[in-house]
């Protein structure tokens, strides 16, 4: 073999190389579980649901607007300590931790933990189904707001996230660990479906 065809071959070699080190790369950066949304096969109800925040980040005003738009039939306290609601038929918790936010409401990280703690120990002891939604995106993750992910999350029917929020796999962690089913999005504007399915 003449030093050109030898360097051909090598040639060839290296851009096969390359090539399957670039597809392993990517596979690596987007794990499987992460594009797989999984859906629940009967809808949750189609009776009163309840909204409220845990964090008292803006975006449960988002997701009371999205409800209203898909006429869901809803109540929206953002700060309510008490499932003591006629025909209440699920818990729908918006996660976001803002310090302005429970400033305003006069109110501690502590507090706001205690409440959405409760909230769901009530919830269960009901059979209350429970939605936990998180669209922060990753700029919006930290400590806190992990906190009351995780509490949440754990002890939800259903999950919707966006899978920037997931960047991680905080989020699809806690829902393999303990078998729930969870919808991503791309951005707040899709909450509408995974919505409209489970609550239809």
């Amino acid at each position: 073999m003449n030093n050109i065809n030898l360097r051909n071959f090598l040639m060839m070699i290296l851009g096969i190389t390359i090539v399957f080190s670039v597809n392993s790369i990517m596979k690596n950066s987007t794990p499987e579980h992460q594009l797989q949304s999984s859906y629940l096969i009967n809808p949750l109800s189609d009776q009163m649901i309840l909204i409220t925040s845990a964090g008292q980040a803006t975006d449960s005003y988002i997701l009371q607007d999205l409800a209203n738009e898909l006429r869901l039939n809803n109540l929206f306290m953002p700060e309510t300590t008490s499932l003591e609601i006629e025909n209440l038929s699920a818990v729908v918790i918006s996660v976001g931790y803002s310090e302005l936010g429970l400033s305003l409401h006069d109110r501690s990280f502590n507090d706001e933990y205690s409440r959405i703690r409760d909230l769901i120990e009530d919830a269960k002891e009901t059979d209350l189904p429970i939605v936990t939604v998180y669209v922060g995106g990753k700029e919006r993750r930290n400590r806190k707001t992990d906190v009351l992910l995780s509490l949440a999350c754990s002890n939800s029917t259903y999950i919707i996230t966006t899978s920037a929020g997931n960047y991680d796999n905080f989020i699809s962690d806690i829902t393999k660990e303990n078998s729930i089913p969870i919808s991503y999005v791309e951005n707040i504007k899709d909450l509408s479906k995974p919505l409209a399915s489970i609550f239809r």
